[in-house]
């Protein structure tokens, strides 16, 4: 055969994936990220930055600009160092031969998971761009890890419109937080995710996890899929020398993005994260429940095996395997090299005479012979049968034949009506999946609504408005300040004396989603000295962080900020405002009063109220010391967390971040608690308020880590 298996890694990431890149930043990055490849034997290789097609575009460039220094230099004959210079671009050249770059990028819908939708090269940067921009992202988040805005799609959304452009979409990290397996809760929603005939591949870490994967999608009615889903592994390169560290093998006819598709939707036979065999891809054919074996070209077994393509087109798919007796055992054609064109022949010939049950022609897509060579001038024939969208037959048959106990079985009338009925409510439900979704969380939200309004009542009667804040403009920064700034971590530094804001920020973020501590960095002459003044920050998108001091503010983005002072003789201590301004209450509050938790926004704030105190009541004194006590701790852990992280590489910060994250969640909830308490609510009442939450995506502890946190504070 003409094919043969490569290696592919299709999660790379370049210097445009900005916050999380441990590489180096500039552009010979990009010619050793080729360079690996070509060491590791890659053919095929796919650029997907976080929300970025910016990598690869860079990538095209510096292509085209070595393509076009040739072309001048090429033209001078007379010059040694012109001469030289060709020697070099022409190396650099030689790094895009043998290999297939597709475009790609690495997609964050709405509740977290990371998809990687990788394009056929044929499709335009512009188009790309376009749907990165109708998703939700721009120039602003392109390239962000954790993207400070939320994308505008969920997976569903994604799957839908993908299906406008020529790609193939993938579950980058299905047993991480940011996969579909570990993010989305056991149920129909879940099984939905992976049943989408967009999904084509699933990425994973843990080989016993994805053998309960495939377990499932095996033998669950909610999984099935008319075609099982790759298992694939891929680097996720963050720097150079990442490239190839994981890769899947796929078997190709040609290097191409068609023949990878083809690949993908035959995976049993045509990718593997194993060094492939032909004995281990047979060993494996044989062992899958719909395998089904032919043992000679008889006639006797080619009228069997065309009930058998029926029974395959008309139930889940399948392969059929010439030279296999029915209970498995491996017999061989015996046909030397020379006749295997013939026998191939005589295969296709036997795909001609189907029609489809209302009489139609009807021709099964995707004809794929694989040869297995055995001694002995022997041979198995592997055909891939795919799973038909409409229900086939035999022409002058008159039978509709489906699968039952690795045979072709006649179906009744009864059972044909009904097998159609479950393919049309199948294409309807798969069709109308996401609109239930939405009508179903509108629904609850609804519901919440009305839940939610005794209590919205109740707490405004005993409750008074916010005291207005002071608008301040930011301060003039040079462009080297504004440029040296860019490329430090966000989250700032331990020490500085300015508060620089890169973009808008939201009020809760999934990852150190109550980060208190204001990102200060250090300039060498701010116009004038922070003072030591306990101070609130409200910034554009509803972020809000406390200091001890009131520093100046310099930012990119365009709005001023909000800042609160502390007040005399107030029961309101300004870190009791600010747990009470990040808490889930009321976050709730405003969602609810005004749909938008952008507490920066005149219209929201002015909407906003606190709880009236009694200065009498020391339940009262005690839960507002309880809320400070709580931030307290929070700040002391980020300071220790922003001086640790300065040095750390990604993995090591990651990994470091998630055990900051762990111990910040109950202290978080802490505080949740110490306001419910406050504005006095039942544990209804607050089932209430934290599922409005998670019905608008914002980040809460899950429930059972709630639970158990409860547990052990009773």
């Amino acid at each position: 055969m003409a094919e043969e298996f490569v290696r592919i890694d299709l999660h790379i990431h370049t210097p445009a994936s900005t916050t999380c890149y441990k590489g180096k930043m500039d552009d010979e990055e990009y010619l050793r990220i080729l360079r690996k490849a070509k060491e590791k034997k890659l053919k095929i290789l796919a650029i997907t930055d976080h929300n970025s097609i910016t990598g690869y575009k860079k990538l095209i460039d510096l292509k085209n600009k070595l393509a076009e220094e040739k072309g001048t230099l090429s033209k001078i004959t007379d010059s040694t160092e012109a001469k030289t210079r060709l020697d070099k671009i022409e190396r650099k050249i030689s790094l895009f031969e043998g290999l297939l770059i597709l475009p790609g990028v690495e997609f964050e819908v709405s509740n977290g998971i990371h998809l990687l939708v990788v394009f056929n090269e044929t499709v335009q940067i512009d188009q790309i761009e376009k749907f990165l921009r109708d998703g939700g992202y721009d120039e602003k988040t392109f390239g962000r890890e954790e993207p400070t805005v939320r994308s505008k799609w969920d997976i569903f959304d994604l799957y839908e419109e993908s299906k406008k452009y020529d790609c193939i979409v993938i579950d980058a990290h299905t047993d991480t937080n940011k996969g579909i397996w570990c993010t989305i809760p056991e149920g129909q929603a879940r099984a939905n995710c992976f049943r989408d005939p967009q999904l084509c591949a699933v990425g994973f870490k843990s080989e016993k996890q994805k053998e309960n994967i495939v377990r499932i999608l095996n033998t669950s009615k909610e999984y099935k899929r008319s075609t099982p889903p790759a298992f694939v592994r891929f680097s996720d390169a963050h720097k150079h020398s990442d490239v190839g560290s994981l890769v899947t093998w796929v078997k190709l006819k040609e290097i191409n993005f068609v023949s990878l598709k083809t690949a993908f939707a035959n995976p049993v036979e045509l990718v593997s994260t194993e060094i492939p065999s032909l004995e281990k891809i047979l060993n494996s054919l044989i062992k899958e429940e719909t395998t089904l074996g032919v043992p000679d070209l008889s006639d006797e077994s080619i009228k069997r095996y065309k009930k058998l393509i029926c029974a395959l087109s008309n139930s889940i798919g399948g392969h059929i395997l010439f030279g296999v007796t029915p209970d498995m055992s491996r017999v061989g054609l015996h046909v030397s090299e020379k006749d295997t064109e013939q026998v191939k022949e005589i295969i296709k010939q036997i795909f001609e005479p189907f029609t489809t049950i209302e009489g139609k022609p009807f021709k099964i897509g995707g004809l794929k012979c694989n040869v297995y060579p055995l001694q002995n001038d022997r041979i198995i024939l592997s055909v891939h049968i795919p799973c038909g969208d409409q229900l086939a037959t035999i022409e002058g048959d008159g039978c509709v034949y489906t699968l039952r106990q690795k045979d072709a079985t006649v179906l009744s009338g009864p059972e044909v009506q009904t097998m159609i009925e479950e393919r049309t409510t199948k294409t309807i439900e798969t069709r109308i999946s996401k609109w239930m979704s939405e009508a179903e969380k509108n629904c609850l939200l609804v519901k919440n609504l009305f839940a939610s309004m005794p209590i919205i009542r109740k707490f405004e009667h005993k409750s008074v408005p916010m005291p207005r804040p002071e608008v301040v403009k930011s301060i003039k920064l040079s462009v080297r300040e504004i440029k040296r700034l860019r490329s430090i971590n966000d989250n700032g530094k331990s020490k500085g004396n300015v508060f620089f804001l890169r973009e808008e920020c939201s009020p809760r973020l999934k990852y150190a989603y109550l980060r208190y501590s204001v990102p200060i960095f250090s300039i060498k002459s701010p116009a004038k000295k922070t003072e030591y003044r306990e101070t609130i920050y409200i910034v554009p998108g509803g972020g809000v962080f406390y200091s001890k001091r009131n520093y100046l503010f310099g930012g990119e983005v365009e709005e001023p900020i909000l800042k609160l002072f502390a007040k005399k003789n107030s029961l309101y201590g300004l870190k009791f405002m600010a747990g009470y301004l990040k808490s889930s209450f009321l976050l709730w509050y405003v969602l609810n009063k005004l749909e938008n938790t952008n507490l920066y926004r005149p219209t929201i704030y002015e909407k906003i109220r606190i709880p009236k105190l009694n200065v009498d009541n020391e339940e009262d004194i005690e839960n507002i010391r309880e809320t400070e006590k709580q931030v307290e701790e929070i700040l002391k852990l980020e300071q220790k967390y922003l001086v640790a992280s300065q040095s750390m590489r990604r993995h090591t910060l990651c990994k470091f971040t998630e055990e900051h994250n762990s111990k910040v969640d109950p202290l978080a909830y802490a505080i949740d608690q110490a306001i419910y308490r406050i504005v006095g609510l039942s544990s209804e009442e607050i089932k209430i308020v934290e599922n409005r939450l998670r019905l608008s995506d914002i980040y809460l502890p899950k429930a059972e880590k709630i639970e158990q946190w409860n547990r052990e504070e009773a």
